[in-house]
């Protein structure tokens, strides 16, 4: 990144920026209607990562946390993507429940959890942290589409899990899936990279998600 960065001609390095702290799903907060060209993110993956955890100590040394609290209101800002930051009173999955591969994906976890005799409480959280995940993706989506430009696109990069008992989860399928039905005039997915899981050798590509609206 910093050999790319070194490679950019000195008279396009003046670029004005804005940063935002905010909701990735209440995008119309911060952006127009209709103003945006392009966007190119890579949003959390549902694989069970708990992404504060790996910030903890920058986000004490920078002073953005002084406790437990302070995490927390950043958690519940949080795409849900871990058991971890699942809430009682979350219910954004009513926005993908009419998407059969949710369906089909959730209640196969739920039967290898029946199947396993799975007790633990974070176990017991798979099948709704699945559902959460892509209603929140729903509701971020929506809100590309409406700041989106016509023929504006979105690029997200994102990855196939398998952390839910070993139940294959095609992430940007279903998130093509679900442009589809918020408006999105087409959709295309482009293979990044074909990463294979350490701990079960298993295939999880990596893919690059093209929503135009």
């Amino acid at each position: 990144m910093i050999f790319d960065l070194e490679a950019i001609p000195s008279e396009k390095r003046q670029t004005s920026s804005k940063v935002f702290l905010g909701n990735s799903r209440e995008l119309e907060n911060v952006l127009d209607a209709e103003s945006v060209d392009l966007m190119i993110t890579s949003p959390p993956y549902p694989g069970d990562h708990e992404y504060t955890k790996h910030t903890r100590l920058e986000l004490t040394f920078m002073n953005y946390v002084q406790d437990m609290k302070d995490f927390r209101r950043i958690k519940q800002r949080l795409m849900r993507s871990a058991t971890t930051n699942i809430y009682r009173n979350d219910d954004e999955a009513q926005y993908v429940r009419d998407i059969d591969s949710i369906k089909i994906a959730t209640e196969l976890i739920a039967r290898r959890l029946k199947a396993s005799n799975a007790t633990s409480g974070f176990e017991k959280l798979y099948t709704k942290l699945v559902w959460e995940y892509f209603g929140g993706m729903y509701l971020n989506l929506l809100g590309v589409h409406q700041t989106l430009k016509k023929g504006g696109k979105i690029y997200l990069l994102v990855s196939d899990s398998h952390a839910f008992k070993m139940v294959h989860i095609e992430t940007a399928k279903i998130l093509a899936e679900i442009g589809l039905k918020i408006g999105f005039s087409n959709c295309e997915i482009q293979l990044w990279q074909d990463k294979i899981s350490t701990s079960h050798k298993y295939h999880i590509p990596e893919n690059i998600l093209i929503l135009t609206k």
